[in-house]
C-alpha cells in the first residue's frame, strides 16, 4: 500500500462516491483535516484505506483484494463499512470486531433553522461563533458543540454535555446556536450518531435535521455511548465475545468489563477488570474513572481496589 500525496488525493474519489456523506472522508480529501489515505496502486486504486478525524474508511472497488487493508488497520480501531460493497472478514486484522449500525442526518442551511431555547438559570454563553458553542455554569464548561470537520459549504458536529449536567436543555441549546452560526455562514450540517444512541436521535430530529443515510461499522469495543443504549441481551451477547477475545487480546476485557456492568453483572465486570490488571494492561487509572460504563461501579471497595493497582 502507498500514501497518496496531497495532489493526486482525487484518485481515491472514486472509491468514496457512495459513502460522501461522510465529512471526514470529504475534509480528508480536500485538505482540510488531518489524516492520510492509503492505496493499493497509485495510478488506478483499487482499495483505498482513509484515515481520519472519525476514524477509518474503507473503499473498494467491487473486485479488490481487501485483505490488502488489513495490516494498515489497527487492532483497536473504528472502521466505516464501505457503503458500495460491505465489508469482508479478510479486510479485518482479528475476528472480534462487532459490526453495529449508524446514522447520518443532515440539515441544509436553507433549511428552517432551531430555535434556540433560553439558557437555564446560572448558564452562559462562553464562546460562540464557527469554531464552536460553549455553555459555563459559575465558569466552569458543561456543554460544547463543536466542529468535528469541514469544507467549504459543510460542516459536521458534535455536541457533548458533562454526565451532572445532563437533561437541562444544554445540549440543545449549544447544538441550535451552533447550527444558526453555520446556517448564516452558507454552511449544511451533518449529524452522525449510534443507531442505539436515542437521545442523540431525538435531538438530531428536534433540530430539524433530515436523515439521510443508514449505515454500519466495525469496532472491537461496546458500540454506545450511554447507559441504557443496548438492551441487556445485547451487553451480555458483546459481553461474551469480548471476554473470549481476551485469550488473543488482553485489553478486550475492558470492553467485556464496560457491557457486564452496564448489563448489571457487576461481579461479572469485576472479574474482567481483575484479570485486565493481572495481565499486564497498559492502561490508566482515568480511564476507567471516567468510562460512562463503569458509573455503577464508582466509590465501590471493589473498583477502588482495581483503581489502586493502576497509574494515575
Amino acid at each position: 500500500m502507498h500514501q497518496l500525496p496531497s495532489d493526486r488525493l482525487h484518485l481515491a474519489r472514486p472509491l468514496f462516491e457512495d459513502s460522501r456523506f461522510h465529512g471526514s472522508i470529504l475534509a480528508v480529501l480536500a485538505g482540510t483535516a488531518d489524516g492520510e489515505v492509503l492505496v493499493d496502486s497509485l495510478s488506478e486504486p483499487a482499495v483505498a484505506v482513509l484515515s481520519g478525524p472519525e476514524g477509518i474508511y474503507l473503499g473498494l472497488s467491487p473486485d479488490a483484494d481487501p485483505s490488502l487493508a488489513r495490516r494498515h488497520i489497527a487492532d483497536w480501531a473504528y472502521v466505516y463499512e464501505p457503503s458500495a460493497t460491505g465489508m469482508r472478514e479478510d479486510a479485518l486484522p482479528h475476528p472480534h470486531f462487532v459490526q453495529h449500525a449508524r446514522l447520518a442526518y443532515r440539515l441544509d442551511a436553507s433549511a428552517p433553522q432551531p430555535q434556540t431555547p433560553a439558557l437555564p438559570m446560572g448558564a452562559r454563553l462562553r464562546a460562540a461563533d464557527l469554531d464552536g458553542v460553549e455553555i459555563e455554569i459559575d465558569g466552569a464548561l458543561v456543554s460544547w458543540c463543536r466542529p468535528d470537520c469541514s469544507v467549504p459549504g459543510y460542516m459536521e458536529i458534535g455536541v457533548g454535555t458533562i454526565p451532572g449536567f445532563r437533561r437541562r436543555g444544554l445540549a440543545h441549546a449549544a447544538a441550535a446556536t451552533m447550527t444558526s452560526l453555520a446556517a448564516a455562514a452558507g454552511y449544511a450540517v451533518g449529524w452522525h450518531c449510534h443507531a442505539s444512541n436515542r437521545a442523540s436521535r431525538a435531538l438530531a430530529r428536534r433540530l430539524g435535521f433530515d436523515l439521510v443515510a443508514e449505515y454500519t461499522a466495525r469496532s472491537a469495543s461496546l458500540p454506545a455511548e450511554n447507559a441504557g443504549d443496548l438492551h441487556e441481551a445485547e451487553l451480555l451477547h458483546l459481553a461474551g465475545r469480548f471476554r473470549d477475545g481476551a485469550a488473543d487480546f488482553n485489553w478486550l476485557r475492558f470492553h467485556a468489563a464496560a457491557a457486564f456492568c452496564q448489563a448489571g453483572q457487576t461481579n461479572a465486570a469485576l472479574d474482567d477488570l481483575h484479570a485486565l490488571v493481572r495481565n499486564g494492561w497498559s492502561g490508566r487509572r482515568d480511564w476507567l474513572e471516567s468510562h460512562w460504563a463503569f458509573e455503577p461501579l464508582q466509590g465501590s471497595p471493589a473498583f477502588l481496589e482495581v483503581l489502586a493497582r493502576l497509574p494515575e
